[in-house]
C-alpha cells in the first residue's frame, strides 16, 4: 500500500518529469509519462455507474472511467460533447422478411426496433415497398359477368334484326360521302364496304355486315365521321374473325366516340401492331389480341378465349354508351377462360392499363406467383415489357365460383411511413408515398435524443382498403453527439 501511495506520488508531482514504466517494460515510450506493459494483466479503470459518473463535479476534460451500466469506456469531453462512449458510435437493425399491413393507424414494422445507449443520434431508415397481391370478394361471379355478356352481344345483334326498334333506329345504306345527313353518290353494299381494302377510308354512322372476315390493309387511315352527333353509333359485324394489319389509324371526327363504336366477331379478333385503335371488341368465343406498340381506346372481351396485349397504351373510352355494360363497364379486358398476357420487350417499353381485367385461368407475366399467374412477385415480369396499370385484375377461383371470386388489387401503392420514440411520432419524421411503381424505395431521416433506454422503431400505415408489402429494410443510428 505505501509503494502505491509512493507512485501516485511520485508520477503526480509537480517537480517531477521523470517517465515511469511499470511492468515488463522498463524503459518507457519516449511519448508517454507512464507505460504499463504485462503479458498477463490488464489496467483497471474506476467502475461507475451512470449516476455515479454523472455525480462528479466539474470532470476534467479527457477523464476515463468503465461505465457498469453501459458496460463501455467513457471520456469526459468538455460541457459541450459531455461524457462519450468509446464503442461504435451506430446502432444497425435489418430485415428481409416481407412483411404486409392493411391497418390505417400506425404499426410497428417487423425487425425495425432498437434501444441505443444514451446519445444523440442521426436516424436513416430506407425499405422497399409495393402492393401486395391481395385477395377479397367479387361482387359479380362470373356466370353473372357472362350473362351480362351476352345481353351486351344480343343487344348489338338486335342492330341487324329487321323489324326492331334498334335495327330502326340507324343507318343500313351507305355512301361515299354526306353532306350534312343526306348521303351522296350510290350506296355501297354492305360486302364492297366490308372489304375494306382501301387505304384511306371514311366510315359514317351506321350498321355494317360482313359474312365473313373483315380485314383492314395494313396502313390504312380509317375515319369515324359522326357528322356533328355525338350519340352516333358505328356497329361492325363479322361472321367471322375481325383482323387490322400493321399500322392502321382509326381518327375520331365530328362528335365521334370510342364508346359508341363496337366490333362484333364470331371468331376471333387481332389487332395488328402500331395501330391507333378505337372502340369496343367483343368476341363471342374467340381469342383477342392486341399487337406490340398499339394504343387502344376500348375494350376487349370475350366469352372464352386468351387476351393478349403488348407495349402500348389501353384504355377504356371516357363517357357513356348507348348499350349498357352493366357489370362490365369498369372492365378493359374480360374472359371466363383464357389466360391474359403481356408480350413486348422486357424491360425497355411499358404496357399501360387502365381499367379492370378478369379471367379465370393465368395473368402471364404481370408478376403474380402461381395459381394466378407467372412471373416473379419482386422482379415482374419474367418476359414481356413492364406494367402499369391503373385498375384491377379480377380472378375467380374456378368455373363454378358460388360465393364470388377473387380480386387482385395492384393500383398505386399508398404508405405512410414513420419514426417514433417511445410510441410518440418523431417531429418531421413522417412520410406518406404514392407509386404506381412495381417496387420502390422509401427512405427517412432525422435527429433525436436519447437516454438510454428510450425505444425507436419504424411504423408504418396503408391506404383504407389497400393491403402494402415491406421488402428488405434497414433501421441504422450513428451518433452524432
Amino acid at each position: 500500500m505505501k509503494f502505491k501511495i509512493a507512485l501516485f506520488l511520485l508520477i503526480s508531482s509537480p517537480f517531477c518529469q521523470a517517465q515511469l514504466g511499470i511492468g515488463n517494460n522498463t524503459t518507457p515510450n519516449s511519448s508517454a509519462v507512464l507505460d504499463l506493459s504485462s503479458n498477463n494483466k490488464g489496467l483497471l479503470a474506476p467502475r461507475l455507474t451512470n449516476a455515479q459518473r454523472d455525480a462528479i463535479q466539474s470532470p476534467a476534460v479527457g477523464l476515463l472511467i468503465y461505465n457498469t451500466d453501459d458496460q463501455d469506456f467513457n471520456s469526459y469531453n468538455g460541457a459541450l460533447l459531455g461524457w462519450q462512449d468509446f464503442a461504435t458510435g451506430y446502432t444497425s437493425v435489418s430485415a428481409n422478411s416481407e412483411i404486409l399491413t392493411t391497418s390505417i393507424v400506425d404499426v410497428t414494422a417487423t425487425g425495425m426496433t432498437v434501444t441505443p445507449k444514451k446519445g444523440t443520434y442521426s436516424l436513416m431508415f430506407n425499405s422497399q415497398f409495393k402492393n401486395s397481391d391481395s385477395f377479397t370478394t367479387v361482387t359479380s361471379t362470373v356466370e353473372s359477368i357472362l350473362v351480362d355478356l351476352e345481353a351486351l352481344i344480343h343487344d348489338l345483334d338486335d342492330y341487324f334484326i329487321i323489324g326492331t326498334s334498334s335495327y330502326n333506329s340507324i343507318g343500313h345504306v351507305h355512301y361515299a360521302s354526306y353532306n350534312g345527313t343526306t348521303g351522296i353518290g350510290s350506296p355501297i353494299s354492305n360486302e364492297y364496304q366490308a372489304n375494306y381494302a382501301l387505304s384511306v377510308m371514311t366510315m359514317y354512322p351506321g350498321a355494317y355486315y360482313e359474312g365473313a372476315a373483315i380485314n383492314f390493309v395494313g396502313g390504312a387511315v380509317i375515319t369515324f365521321d359522326a357528322l356533328g352527333d355525338s350519340n352516333a353509333k358505328f356497329i361492325f359485324k363479322a361472321g367471322a374473325a375481325i383482323n387490322t394489319g400493321i399500322g392502321v389509324t382509326f381518327v375520331l371526327v365530328n362528335g365521334a366516340k370510342a364508346n359508341n363504336i363496337f366490333w362484333l366477331a364470331t371468331g376471333a379478333m387481332s389487332i395488328g401492331a402500331t395501330n391507333e385503335m378505337k372502340g369496343n371488341c367483343v368476341s363471342r368465343a374467340g381469342a383477342m389480341a392486341v399487337g406490340i406498340a398499339t394504343n387502344l381506346e376500348g375494350r376487349i372481351l370475350t366469352s372464352a378465349g386468351a387476351l393478349t396485349m403488348g407495349d402500348g397504351t389501353l384504355s377504356i373510352p371516357t363517357g357513356s354508351s348507348f348499350v349498357d355494360f352493366k357489370s362490365l363497364v369498369s372492365f378493359l379486358g374480360f374472359t371466363s377462360a383464357g389466360d391474359v398476357n403481356i408480350t413486348g420487350a422486357p424491360a425497355t417499353t411499358y404496357t399501360y392499363i387502365n381499367g379492370d381485367l378478369f379471367t379465370c385461368s393465368a395473368f402471364n407475366n404481370f408478376g403474380f406467383t402461381p395459381p394466378f399467374g407467372t412471373g416473379d412477385a419482386i422482379n415482374q415480369p419474367i418476359t414481356g415489357p413492364p406494367v402499369t396499370l391503373v385498375g384491377k385484375l379480377y380472378h375467380c377461383s374456378g368455373p363454378q365460383v358460388a360465393t364470388g371470386g377473387t380480386i387482385v388489387n395492384n393500383s398505386d401503392s399508398s404508405g405512410t411511413f414513420s419514426l417514433y420514440k417511445n410510441g410518440v411520432l418523431i417531429s418531421d419524421a413522417s412520410k406518406t408515398v404514392v407509386s404506381n411503381k412495381n417496387s420502390d424505395i422509401i427512405t427517412l431521416q432525422t435527429i433525436a435524443t436519447v437516454n438510454g433506454t428510450d425505444v425507436i422503431d419504424v411504423r408504418w400505415k396503408t391506404a383504407s382498403g389497400n393491403t402494402l408489402k415491406m421488402g428488405n429494410r434497414n433501421l441504422t443510428l450513428l451518433k452524432v453527439q
